[in-house]
């Protein structure tokens, strides 16, 4: 009940899409300020128009506490935000390098035009990776996605990668 998270597991692997790396560390000192990307379905104002189109804003945090990240509209390019049919939608960080997922929409003011939370995902990382461990054998992301030895120097693995280490 204190956390608005949940897992989706697919039947078939999909393998035309990038995995986006979750906060596993504490987003505590880099959030405050921070801009991220908000992607969702929802609708454009309160009486329900415009839902069912994919779209983003550039959201601007406010606020964090141990649950949430809060963005107020005020902040926002467009005063956009977080709305109705948003919910479960993710919110992205690009750490200049890949984009890392901070947490997931879990909820906005009644007419979408004040504020939103969204849930992080960095608090609740032992029992996403619980899960990810549960459907595939496995906590370690790179194994799991295949990034061991793919080419690219994967520094965030669980174990050193070997496209890391400088040859001899």
């Amino acid at each position: 009940g204190r956390n608005d998270i949940g897992i989706l597991v697919l039947a078939e692997p999909v393998d035309f899409v990038e995995p986006v790396w979750i906060a596993t560390d504490s987003i505590d000192e880099e959030a405050d300020g921070a801009e991220v990307t908000s992607i969702g379905f929802g609708v454009t104002d309160s009486g329900g128009g415009g839902s069912g189109i994919k779209r983003s804003a550039e959201l601007t945090v406010d606020r964090v506490d141990s649950t949430f990240i809060y963005s107020n509209s005020s902040s926002n390019t467009n005063e956009a935000n977080v709305c109705s049919g948003d919910s479960g939608g993710p919110q992205v960080y690009w750490d200049g390098e890949r984009w890392v997922q901070w947490a997931v929409h879990s909820w906005a003011d009644v007419n979408c035009q004040s504020q939103s939370g969204s849930t992080r995902v960095d608090t609740v990382s032992d029992w996403l990776l619980d899960q990810i461990e549960i459907v595939h054998g496995s906590r370690d992301r790179c194994e799991v996605w295949g990034l061991y030895g793919d080419g690219f120097c994967d520094e965030d693995c669980d174990i050193e990668d070997s496209d890391c280490v400088e040859p001899l």
